[in-house]
């Protein structure tokens, strides 16, 4: 074997062992987008695409060597993603004054009532808060699901899944681990989640992921730079 199919092979190994790793950073509760829906909300989706802004020119900063597209997208998932049952920027937000949520508490939400063997993960921990982002409500778990189950389906891009292949993992990790089998919920929206965080991770380096739109990062001469927020 040649040096750079050696190398090729290495990193398609360290791909494939990191999407089995990051495996583990995913929430796993649900929330409550119901009880509290005429509340009038601010919305914070300028103060998290600053925050996202702000983590991808950290990681630019840094970087140091070749082009490197999965390294790169790790960065950015340790910078905001993680192994945590509740992702960096999700933890963020949810303790952050400059995001606002809805007046939920834990233990009084739609689930309410609901036995243990029923509501399960949510009836220990309660349900996440829930945000409003460009107009809709939408669940703090949302967060993790982007960044952390996003690139995992980047990675499975990476070795050559095709996108059936990838979203037929994301739907079968819904019904197990990641959703319905530790909240008794199957949510498409998780899946929608997963699929932007995807789109996310790609449209970092790939022209017309965003329609209109040229990738966010280019490597020149050993450095990377952040071409569009």
């Amino acid at each position: 074997m040649t040096s750079g199919r050696r190398a090729r092979g290495s990193r398609l190994a360290g791909v494939l062992a990191a999407a089995a790793l990051l495996g583990a950073g995913a929430s796993a509760y649900e929330s409550d987008q119901y009880s509290n829906r005429l509340v009038d909300l601010p919305d914070s989706i300028e103060v998290l695409d600053a925050r996202v802004n702000d983590a991808l020119a950290e990681v630019a900063a840094e970087w140091r060597g070749p082009e490197e597209r999965w390294q790169f997208a790790r960065k950015v998932y340790w910078k905001l993603g993680g192994l945590h049952w509740v992702d960096h920027i999700e933890r963020w937000a949810m303790d952050s004054d400059q995001v606002a949520k809805l007046p939920q508490r834990k233990h009084d939400s739609i689930f309410s009532g609901a036995p243990m063997h029923v509501t399960r993960v949510n009836w220990f921990f309660g349900v996440g808060p829930t945000l409003r982002l460009a107009g809709s409500f939408v669940g703090s778990d949302k967060l993790g699901h982007f960044f952390s189950q996003g690139i995992k389906y980047y990675a499975s891009h990476l070795l050559g899944w095709g996108d059936d292949h990838v979203l037929g993992r994301g739907r079968f990790n819904e019904r197990w681990l990641f959703g319905q089998l530790t909240t008794s919920v199957y949510s498409n929206a998780d899946l929608v989640a997963n699929y932007e965080g995807y789109r996310f991770y790609r449209s970092l380096y790939e022209e017309g992921i965003v329609p209109g739109k040229g990738p966010i990062v280019a490597f020149r001469d050993g450095r990377a730079e952040i071409l569009r927020p």
